[in-house]
């Protein structure tokens, strides 16, 4: 086996990986009932809205964020977009149903939503460290910071609001 494959199937494992500990994260801290961070708090939102697991509301967004992508971030596309696309909603829907955890006492709470804080930092580590493309939500700020006038840590905070704004109107998990 050269090494280029080595190195290709390494990124590979590393893409998988970090998308599989971004789900299991995201369902942690869905558990904690503490809240979630805006774009999962807005796709839990609407899943509930339309009666579906959150990894079918997040299919249907991401399809929005990819048409974005690729018409405007096409160099963002890669085999590790289409897993964070597919897999990660399919992952803390898992790790949801297998866990069950319906926390009462504030201490698991805290417990839950740092664990998946850990676990979701770990999980982009490894998935940007795979350089396998850019999630849909994740490439939209910088596709904004790209073709407008406006520093990426803006176009961040203007994604991440319209995201907070709709799951709270959404009746999504802000906290």
């Amino acid at each position: 086996m050269s090494d280029k494959t080595k190195l290709n199937i390494k990124r590979f494992i590393l893409m998988l990986m970090g998308n599989v500990f971004i789900g299991m994260g995201v369902a942690f801290i869905k558990m904690s009932l503490l809240g979630n961070d805006p774009c999962s708090a807005l796709t839990i939102a609407f899943s509930a809205a339309i009666h579906q697991k959150l990894s079918i509301g997040l299919i249907i967004f991401n399809c929005f964020y990819f048409l974005i992508e690729l018409i405007w971030g096409r160099k963002y596309i890669g085999l590790g977009t289409f897993f964070n696309w597919t897999c990660v909603g399919f992952v803390c829907d898992w790790f949801t149903e297998l866990l069950n955890i319906t926390p009462v006492t504030f201490g698991l709470k805290f417990v839950l939503m740092l664990a998946g804080g850990l676990v979701i930092s770990l999980g982009a580590a490894l998935y940007q460290t795979s350089n396998e493309g850019i999630a849909p939500y994740d490439s939209i700020a910088i596709i904004l910071s790209e073709h407008l006038p406006i520093h990426y840590f803006w176009c961040r905070m203007i994604t991440d609001s319209l995201c907070a704004l709709g799951a709270f109107f959404l009746g999504g998990p802000l906290g």
